[in-house]
């Protein structure tokens, strides 16, 4: 999905306000987590909801999370992204690098007083964001999302291609069609 500037800082804002709320609760029940460094939004996942980086510095362990853009779009539901973040943040206590032991006892009592969904993996629609999903999916079948369309003149088969400067789209002649083998022609969108 393609997000504006604008989109961009809405995001990167709402997220610093989810994660301030969700340590908020981390400190109300006393868990005890790492030294966090940098919360930030990833705008290229699109196999995971977050991710929670160790790095070492000069104090000892630091942690820095990335969250998916997908989960702090205006439209998807609060609930999701702080689960999202809470599942984050619980790597970064003691002995919880892993989603056994201590990890799974502090996500359950996480989801215990506040009655989330804290666990290893959760689906599109555990986290309540097949509807956001079906909404843009026919919004992203309306407009292309690349640049460049790459047609085969045998089978009509369509690619599609973001910049001009890839190979495919500079010299067609040189490639031929995945399923036919047929000669390929670029369409500018």
């Amino acid at each position: 999905m393609a997000y504006t500037v604008a989109m961009k800082k809405q995001m990167e804002k709402r997220l610093e306000e989810v994660f301030n709320e969700c340590i908020e609760e981390m400190n109300a029940i006393e868990i005890p987590f790492g030294r966090i460094v940098e919360i930030t939004v990833n705008y290229r996942a699109k196999s995971r909801w977050g991710q929670c980086q160790m790095k070492r510095d000069c104090y000892g362990r630091c942690y820095r999370i990335n969250i998916n853009a997908d989960l702090l779009h205006v439209d998807a539901p609060e609930k999701g992204l702080k689960e999202t973040i809470i599942h984050e943040i619980l790597h970064t206590c003691p002995d919880c690098w892993c989603h056994t032991g201590e990890w799974k006892r502090l996500a359950n009592l996480v989801n215990d007083c506040y009655g989330y969904n804290v666990k290893r993996c959760n689906s599109s629609e555990e986290k309540g964001m097949d509807e956001f999903y079906k909404q843009y999916e026919e919004l992203a079948r309306k407009q292309p999302t690349w640049k460049y369309t790459i047609k085969c003149k045998s089978c009509g088969k369509i690619v599609g291609r973001k910049q001009k400067a890839c190979k495919i789209t500079r010299y067609p002649q040189c490639y031929r069609c995945a399923s036919c083998y047929g000669m390929l022609e670029v369409i500018a969108s």
